[in-house]
């Protein structure tokens, strides 16, 4: 989010290109890929109904011929099939969700990390140990926070929400008072 990407990403379900190569990654690009997930999984259903459609329709026509003990078998395959996309559904709700709940400067440990990294490749950034500490701080823009904090201080309702935002304001003059290099 607000970086510039090296290479375009892609939704690989449908390859769609969500985020051209070196263009700055914005909320926009996660609208537009929860648009393209919704469209490929509303696709999806409809192709699951249409398969299941398919599939019932000589059935009906053979059942209609033979006997009324069919209604029942193709009722009960009509369930099955409503709760498998149901379950198919569930799940990719679940990893939307997943998704969408991951924020810049979110902690994870290294099992999480791999299966967030392995899961979500292309869509999924992260680094690991003080290299990404520093690009984190390099990536702050203290004169904006500081400002905001300003704000919350001078404005903000709740006295809870004024005292977070002093204590934040005093490490980010701090922070804005050191110099961090590249060597530590």
């Amino acid at each position: 989010m607000g970086r510039q990407a090296s290479e375009s990403i892609i939704f690989a379900a449908t390859d769609t290109v969500i985020v051209e190569a070196d263009e700055i990654v914005s909320r926009e690009h996660y609208a537009i890929l929860n648009t393209v997930a919704q469209d490929a999984l509303d696709a999806l259903e409809l192709e699951i109904h249409q398969r299941e459609a398919e599939a019932l329709k000589p059935a009906a026509l053979e059942a209609a011929a033979k006997s009324p003990d069919f209604e029942g078998d193709i009722q009960h395959v009509r369930e099955e099939l409503q709760e498998k996309t149901t379950i198919i559904r569930s799940h990719y709700d679940d990893l939307r969700e997943e998704l969408l709940s991951l924020s810049e400067r979110q902690f994870f440990n290294e099992q999480r990390y791999r299966e967030l990294r392995q899961r979500w490749g292309q869509v999924f950034r992260a680094g690991m140990g003080a290299e990404a500490i520093h690009e984190l701080l390099s990536n702050l823009d203290l004169d904006a926070m500081a400002e905001e904090l300003w704000h919350e201080v001078r404005f903000g309702r709740s006295a809870q929400r004024r005292k977070k935002a002093t204590r934040q304001l005093r490490v980010a003059k701090l922070c804005a008072r050191a110099t961090i290099s590249p060597n530590g």
